[in-house]
C-alpha cells in the first residue's frame, strides 16, 4: 500500500508543481485580473458595446460578431477593421428594392449659387505612402518606430532636430554605408509627391515667435525649391499635458499655440495642407490619457482623428468641461478609434470611460465614425498596440 502511494505521489508531483507555479504567477503577477468580475461582466456586456461600435457595423448593440484580424475577407461579410463590404458599381445587393418611378418633363429652375463640394475621405492602403517622406523631430520619430510604416515611407527624422539646423542635420542613413547625409542632400538626390513636415517642440525656448515664423517660412519655401512637385501638409505641432504646461518653463500650451496659430496662417497663404481634417493623435497606454486629456479636450481645434490604446481614465465630466463649451462644441468630431487586448488589465476601464463619453456626445455614433476593438490573447503589451495602430492607420487614411 505504501509503495503504491509513493508511486502515484511521484506521478502527480510535476503536475501538482505546475498547479502551484500557476496559482503563483496569478496571485503574484497577474492578480487574477483575468478572472475577477470585471472581465466576467466585459464579456456579457463590454464586448457587445465594442463588437457594436465597430465602423461600418449595422447591427443592434445587443448583437456579436467575429474578433478583429488582419485578414482581408470575402465580399458580404465584416472586413478586418470592422467595415462591411458593400456591392462594387453596376452590382446589385440580394436585399435592395427597386421602386417604379414615373419621369416628368425638366423644369426650369432658377440660377442658384454653387454649393461647395462636400469633402470625401477615401480608405487607402499602405502603398499610398509610397512616395511619401516624413521630416520631423521625436514625435516623427515615434511614428517611425510604431506606426507600420517603415517599410513603406521615407522619414527624415532624429530626436531634438529642430527648424534652424533641419537642412543640414546629417541624419539620414545611406543604404549600404555607414556614413549619414544632411536632409538637404537627400531632398536633392530623390523626388517625393508628399511632405509631411512635424517639427517646433524643441524650438519652444528659442527666440520668439516671429524668429521661429521666420525660419520656418524659410525652410518650407526651401523645401518647395527641393521638391517642386511635392504636395507639402504643414502639421501643428502637438500639445503637452495641462501638467507639463504648469511646470513654469518654457514649454507651455499657450506657446504652442500661438507657434500653431502662425502655421496655420502661413498653410492658408501658400495653400498647404493644414485643417485639423487632416490631423491625428492617437497613443498607447498613459499615452491613451494623453490623447483624451491634451489632444482630445485640449486640441480639439487642432485634431480631429483619434485613437486610444490600453488607457483611458478620463471621467465625463472632463469631457463636459472641454469638447462640449465654447468653440470645441461646434467642431466635428471625425473619428475615434479604441482598442484594447482582453486580457488587458485597462480594458474594464476603457469600457466604463468609452460608454460614458458615447453618453453625453452626439457627435460620436457607433458604428458611424467610433468603434471599440477588443483583440484575443492579448494584453498589455506591444503587440496588443501594434494591431491597434495598424487598424487606427487605416481609419484615417
Amino acid at each position: 500500500m505504501l509503495q503504491k502511494l509513493r508511486q502515484w505521489i511521484r506521478k502527480l508531483s510535476f503536475p501538482i508543481s505546475l498547479l502551484l507555479m500557476g496559482v503563483l504567477f496569478f496571485t503574484w503577477t497577474d492578480n487574477w485580473q483575468v478572472y475577477t468580475d470585471p472581465i466576467r461582466e466585459l464579456y456579457n456586456r463590454g464586448v457587445q458595446l465594442a463588437a457594436g461600435a465597430r465602423m461600418g457595423h449595422t447591427s443592434e448593440p445587443g448583437q456579436q460578431d467575429g474578433t478583429v484580424s488582419g485578414d482581408t475577407v470575402p465580399e458580404g461579410t465584416e472586413d478586418p477593421t470592422g467595415e462591411s463590404r458593400t456591392p462594387a458599381v453596376g452590382e446589385t445587393s440580394a436585399d435592395t428594392q427597386t421602386e417604379t418611378m414615373t419621369t416628368e418633363e425638366p423644369q426650369p429652375t432658377e440660377p442658384s449659387e454653387e454649393l461647395p463640394k462636400e469633402v470625401v475621405y477615401h480608405t487607402v492602403d499602405d502603398s499610398y505612402f509610397d512616395d511619401a517622406v516624413f521630416i520631423g523631430d521625436s514625435r516623427t520619430v515615434g511614428m517611425y518606430e510604431y506606426g507600420g510604416l517603415e517599410e513603406t515611407s521615407t522619414f527624415y527624422a532624429s530626436t531634438g532636430l529642430t527648424i534652424y539646423k533641419m537642412f543640414d542635420s546629417k541624419i539620414v542613413a545611406v543604404p549600404g554605408q555607414k556614413k549619414k547625409i544632411t536632409v538637404e542632400e537627400a531632398l536633392s538626390e530623390k523626388q517625393f509627391a508628399k511632405i509631411y513636415l512635424m517639427i517646433g517642440i524643441n524650438e519652444m525656448g528659442t527666440g520668439t515667435v516671429e524668429s521661429f515664423m521666420k525660419a520656418y517660412g524659410e525652410a518650407v519655401q526651401h523645401l518647395q525649391q527641393l521638391q517642386p512637385d511635392a504636395v507639402i501638409y504643414l502639421q501643428a505641432i502637438m500639445k503637452v499635458t495641462t501638467e507639463r504646461s504648469g511646470q513654469g518653463d518654457y514649454i507651455t500650451n499657450e506657446g504652442i499655440e500661438a507657434r500653431n496659430e502662425e502655421i496655420a496662417k502661413l498653410a492658408d497663404d501658400e495653400g498647404f495642407s493644414q485643417s485639423r481634417d487632416h490631423r491625428a493623435f492617437a497613443g498607447l497606454s498613459r499615452g491613451a490619457v494623453t490623447m483624451y486629456h491634451s489632444a482630445l479636450c485640449q486640441s480639439l481645434d487642432y485634431f480631429s482623428w483619434f485613437g486610444a490604446f490600453s488607457g483611458s481614465r478620463t471621467d465625463r465630466t472632463a469631457f463636459e468641461d472641454t469638447i462640449q463649451t465654447g468653440d470645441f462644441a461646434e467642431l466635428p468630431i471625425h473619428y475615434l478609434y479604441v482598442a484594447s487586448g482582453n486580457f488587458d488589465f485597462a480594458l474594464p476601464g476603457q469600457v466604463q470611460d468609452y460608454q460614458a463619453l458615447l453618453d453625453i456626445e452626439p457627435r460620436l455614433r457607433s458604428g458611424v465614425n467610433t468603434c471599440f476593438d477588443v483583440f484575443p490573447m492579448r494584453y498589455h503589451s506591444m503587440g496588443n498596440w501594434h494591431l491597434a495602430l495598424y487598424n487606427f492607420l487605416q481609419k484615417i487614411f
